[in-house]
């Protein structure tokens, strides 16, 4: 796929931590979601029921996959990135593709969390 892109994250101590969060207006919403190499669910770290917020702050590390999906006028653009490393206050990420179907489950919580009116909760971490 592409270059490695660079995404946001928080750097607490060691940690580095990123949110799940998202949610809709209207036919228009966005999220990202977060799990492992594997497409399990992460541990969040906090929770917070924001509406259309910051929802669930999740440890980050190598390896682990972000999906973000954009919803409108019927169509969602969905995308998958595999964390690389780290660069201060950002992850570096590249796009991939699931060819086998690993990541189903965190492509679908993500549309379901993108398309959920004034979203307040945390749909794809472990509590």
């Amino acid at each position: 796929m592409g270059e490695a892109i660079l995404l946001d994250c928080i750097s607490q101590g060691k940690l580095k931590v990123m949110h799940e969060l998202g949610g809709s207006i209207g036919e228009y919403g966005y999220a990202r979601c977060i799990s492992d190499f594997n497409g399990n669910p992460k541990h969040a770290i906090s929770i917070a029921h924001l509406v259309n917020g910051k929802h669930a702050a999740i440890e980050v590390e190598r390896g682990d996959i972000v999906c973000t999906v954009e919803v409108g006028n019927r169509s969602a653009n969905v995308k998958l990135y595999k964390i690389l490393g780290f660069d201060q206050d950002r992850v570096v990420v590249k796009e991939i593709k699931d060819e086998k179907g690993i990541y189903s489950n965190l492509t679908l919580s993500t549309i379901t969390k993108a398309k959920t009116m004034f979203c307040t909760d945390p749909i794809f971490v472990i509590i």
